[in-house]
């Protein structure tokens, strides 16, 4: 039997799951695979967890199968589950449904299992409840993974999927969000703690997250109001059964600019409303398309892209069920649920009680209102330099990873191995989903990490032979084709 060859993920949500699962499937060779998990259940992590079922995913079934090359692998499993028709709308198939999240984690619950049972000859699954916190490297080949139990172990190979990290904190007094009136991470259960409904809640921000918390209220029965604020007050859009929008990537050839593909799509943004066809449908139909031209464009065109259009992106990209966005709607018919366009520029405390101040947009003047607890929505941190967690600083710190130029994430090379501090690409670090936004862009939903889980396992496998650094390459020239 060849030796062991031992790879370490840290981080036991989606992404880390499904690698694990990937190694194991399509390794040649007995590897042992430790998968270290903290803070969330295991395989769901913070995405998956919820129990409601108001918490729908925001993409359709028939495009969430955990394997690329079997697209129907989620909606076959869905076909046995006993009670989950109950979620389809008139008239929808199970394909076509948005199922709740906490269903999504037991599918992945599923394929774990399935995977410990199911072992290849030789290999081994090892399940770490336990928190990572430094690395440091032994030898060329081996390096030494310290947890937060005092205990430890040697590895060959370590990935990092690490999900998604708590909102960067709000520019309010440090007495103000060091106090029980500020919630600077939106998915704790404590922002449904002590709820008084005579008083108001503020959220900051108005995308995916801001629409979790605002179903979270609901649940809770909170009958307050909710005010929801961002720079333009832009919501996300609703899934729409739509005629897809025909193919315009022959348009878009390289070398990219910013100004030639924003001037192809306002072009067809114009003849799609002429036509009276979606403009989310055009989005969708660049959606293949859409990492290749981020890897094309210049540092310079992605911080403007950052700047000026990135949430406008947002809004279309990142849309919703047609369920959900009748909850929020009624809320806000009813006027439970404001959404501002503002920003907030303070907040006092006086007499135990909490006053933001907003600056509204077109506004001169600002305007002071009373709340009792400000809950941070602005969405994941990606600046790892300000990133708090104890394995980021200690691998920052030895320049064993190094943090994105655009704040987004780690640096790394689109097939997932993290660039060194000499600039190349390691062949024993890894990482996979949100870190990997710098590189990619989009990088968060199942649909992108399904493909990257896939061809990392291929990567990280390719290492282990001889000639590594080479085969590496061309694993990374088919990746991006």
């Amino acid at each position: 039997m060849a030796s062991e060859k031992c790879i370490t993920i840290i981080g036991g949500g989606f992404s880390g799951t499904l690698t694990a699962v990937q190694l194991l499937r399509q390794s040649p060779f007995p590897v042992c695979v430790k998968l270290i998990n903290a803070g969330y259940p295991l395989s769901k992590g913070v995405a998956y967890s919820a129990e409601s079922n108001l918490h729908l995913l925001n993409v359709r079934s028939g495009r969430m199968s955990a394997f690329p090359h079997i697209p129907r692998h989620f909606v076959n499993w869905l076909e046995v589950q006993p009670d989950v028709q109950q979620f389809c709308q008139p008239g929808e198939t199970l394909a076509e449904a948005f199922m709740p999240r906490r269903v999504y984690g037991q599918y992945i619950d599923y394929i774990l299992k399935r995977t410990l049972e199911n072992l290849p000859a030789g290999s081994k699954l090892e399940l770490i409840e336990d928190e990572a916190i430094s690395i440091a490297e032994l030898s060329d080949k081996y390096y030494w993974v310290e947890l937060q139990s005092g205990k430890g172990f040697r590895t060959e190979k370590i990935v990092l999927a690490l999900g998604n990290f708590a909102p960067e904190s709000l520019n309010l007094p440090k007495e103000i969000l060091a106090s029980n009136f500020y919630f600077g991470n939106p998915w704790k259960p404590e922002i449904l703690e002590n709820l008084r409904s005579e008083e108001p809640i503020l959220l900051v921000g108005t995308g995916l997250t801001m629409i979790d918390v605002v179903l979270s209220l609901l649940e809770q029965k909170f009958t307050g109001k909710i005010i929801a604020i961002s720079p333009k007050g832009y919501l996300p859009m609703v899934h729409r059964h739509t005629a897809p929008y025909p193919d315009f990537r022959k348009e878009l050839q390289g070398p990219f600019s910013l100004t030639t593909v924003y001037a192809a799509l306002k072009k067809h943004i114009r003849k799609a409303v002429a036509q009276g066809s979606s403009c989310e449908a055009l989005i969708d139909s660049l959606r293949p398309q859409t990492q290749e031209i981020w890897l094309g464009l210049s540092k310079d065109d992605k911080q403007k892209f950052l700047r000026h259009l990135s949430s406008l992106w947002g809004i279309f990209r990142h849309r919703i069920s047609p369920q959900v966005s009748d909850r929020i709607q009624a809320a806000r018919d009813s006027g439970q649920l404001e959404v501002k366009a503002a920003r907030l520029k303070n907040a006092i405390e006086t007499d135990g009680k909490l006053q933001a101040v907003l600056k509204l947009r077109g506004k001169e003047e600002p305007e002071t209102i009373p709340v009792q607890r400000i809950i941070n929505c602005t969405g994941p941190q990606g600046n790892y330099t300000r990133i708090t967690m104890p394995l980021i600083q200690n691998l920052l710190s030895q320049n064993l990873v190094l943090a994105d130029d655009l704040q987004l994430g780690l640096k790394a090379m689109p097939d997932g191995r993290l660039i060194q501090a000499n600039g190349k690409p390691s062949c024993k670090f890894f990482t996979i989903g949100p870190t990997m936004r710098g590189a990619l862009w989009e990088s968060t939903a199942v649909p992108e990490i399904s493909e990257q889980a896939a061809h990392l396992a291929q990567t990280i496998l390719h290492t282990f032979l001889p000639d590594a650094e080479t085969k590496t390459e061309n694993t990374a020239q088919q990746t991006k084709k």
